[in-house]
């Protein structure tokens, strides 16, 4: 996004959809003479303006018909909390270019008493709608959701853009819990596990006493990296991504606290799971309590990114999912025949190797490699050697989790108490 110039040269319509093409967010400043006006956008989304002439979308479809003047834009300033645009940065184009041919047709008009400046010689054309738009927003539009946001916003039970978060076909069978197996004195003997990892009726090796680990988050395609908090309102932050049916994590970071993090993951805009490592590891609910105390109190750098849709599924599950083997030592266990087995009975799940050095995990749909990475080389890939390797580290242990495929968005209004 160009940073500065002359309205002459790129006229405001062009810059709308500069914004939108590269999801800008921080704030247009536009001056013509004495006239000037603030535009703010969160994501490529112009959801504020303000100027001489006041606020909302008035301000912008005055500011279109600007023919000269300078522009100049601040990816670091503060967003307001304030919000007075619905509209798309299409439609406002749309609406000033239907006003500019209204007033030419009424000759002798006073143009003056109709608040419009001509544009001519601009170069910007109405926008087709993106397709972020296309899918985004549900039946009831912005305006419902605002009407009853009441300043933060809830997430729907029912997932929009066409997808459908299938309930569990029944419950899944409770089995007593019993303690971790003792560590065998000598390694066992290779054998196939005593029930299937889907279907069937595993023993689920499970103690309160296993400790809650924080599993690494995957690399994926980055579209804002190291935003800082405190230029962000979190309500609108959670409209914005629900509206873009981001599919991915949000993570917040405190450079002084090392390499502690919190972040929250998305399913097509639904929050599905959260996970914090700022005071012990907590997911779910707590953990987002924990990032919006963190968003309120304006401390840490934000990034967005996106994964597929499947690894969002898997790493959802990861704390929700039956323990099917835990505490395995590394040593003692052929992991190629282990993951041989998960593979012939077509596991969904995890498999998460804890090493002397770091953390591997795999994640598993029907049996086969979604996505394999560590905490030093978090691309996923359907190579699970890395992680395989850490088993012969020194104490490494294993444990496997399977899930059912299906997700459940946390609704977050319920969390907040409203």
């Amino acid at each position: 996004m160009q940073s500065q110039g002359s309205l002459q040269d790129t006229d405001l319509g062009s810059l709308l959809q500069s914004m939108q093409a590269e999801r800008a967010t921080g704030t247009l400043y536009l001056e013509q003479g004495s006239s000037t006006s603030s535009l703010y956008f969160l994501f490529g989304h112009l959801f504020h303006a303000e100027g001489s002439s006041g606020k909302g979308e008035e301000v912008v479809l005055e500011s279109l018909g600007w023919k000269d003047g300078a522009f100049t834009f601040d990816p670091r300033a503060k967003l307001p909390p304030e919000e007075t645009i619905t509209a798309s940065a299409s439609e406002l184009i749309a609406q000033a270019q239907l006003r500019v041919a209204t007033a030419s047709e009424n000759e002798g008009g006073n143009m003056a008493d109709e608040a419009v400046v001509s544009n001519e010689g601009g170069t910007w054309q109405p926008a087709p709608e993106p397709e972020w738009a296309q899918q985004a927003a549900p039946e009831g539009s912005m305006e419902q959701l605002e009407a009853e946001d009441d300043g933060v916003y809830h997430v729907s039970q029912t997932a929009s853009s066409g997808v459908t978060y299938a309930p569990e076909d029944g419950e899944a069978p409770q089995v007593e819990s019993e303690e971790p197996a003792p560590e065998p004195e000598a390694p066992p003997v290779a054998a196939a596990p005593q029930a299937a990892a889907t279907g069937g009726s595993a023993t689920e090796v499970f103690s309160s006493e296993v400790t809650l680990l924080a599993y690494p988050l995957p690399a994926g395609s980055v579209l804002y990296e190291h935003l800082k908090s405190s230029f962000i309102d979190f309500s609108r932050l959670l409209r914005t991504l629900k509206n873009d049916s981001h599919t991915g994590y949000i993570k917040l970071y405190l450079p002084d606290e090392g390499e502690k993090e919190c972040c929250l993951l998305f399913l097509n805009g639904d929050l599905v799971e959260g996970l914090s490592t700022l005071e012990g590891v907590v997911h779910g609910e707590d953990a987002f309590v924990e990032f919006r105390k963190q968003m309120d109190a304006e401390v840490g750098l934000l990034d967005v990114v996106e994964i597929e849709d499947k690894v969002v599924t898997a790493l959802s599950q990861f704390y929700t999912g039956q323990y099917l083997y835990t505490q395995l030592m590394g040593r003692f266990i052929d992991f190629g025949a282990l993951l041989s087995y998960l593979q012939e009975q077509k596991t969904t799940g995890h498999v998460l190797v804890t090493g002397g050095t770091e953390i591997g995990l795999i994640l598993l749909h029907d049996g086969q490699v979604l996505g394999s990475y560590t905490e030093n080389d978090r691309s996923p890939t359907t190579d699970a050697s890395h992680v395989t390797a850490l088993t012969k580290e020194q104490n490494a242990r294993i444990e496997v989790r399977t899930s059912s495929g299906s997700v459940s968005p946390l609704d977050i209004k319920a969390i907040m108490g409203f």
